[in-house]
């Protein structure tokens, strides 16, 4: 992984994986998410963000709510 990488469209648990290894390699994280499957990457996150219409469990685990 590169400096500035972006990720998009992962299939189910590549999200957290890619997180764990950024955080691994001492990267800082945001992650993007507004499901059920995606409250682990969003927890794990340095900025985790959701949207007002996401899922109750995404939303906790979010530190950003965007409206």
């Amino acid at each position: 992984m590169e400096e500035n990488d972006v990720f998009r469209s992962c299939e189910s648990g590549a999200e957290i994986r890619h997180c764990q290894r950024l955080k691994k390699n001492g990267h800082v994280r945001s992650f993007l998410g507004y499901g059920v499957n995606d409250a682990p990457a969003l927890k794990l996150a340095d900025a985790g963000i959701s949207v007002d219409s996401g899922v109750q469990v995404a939303k906790e685990a979010s530190s950003v709510i965007v409206a």
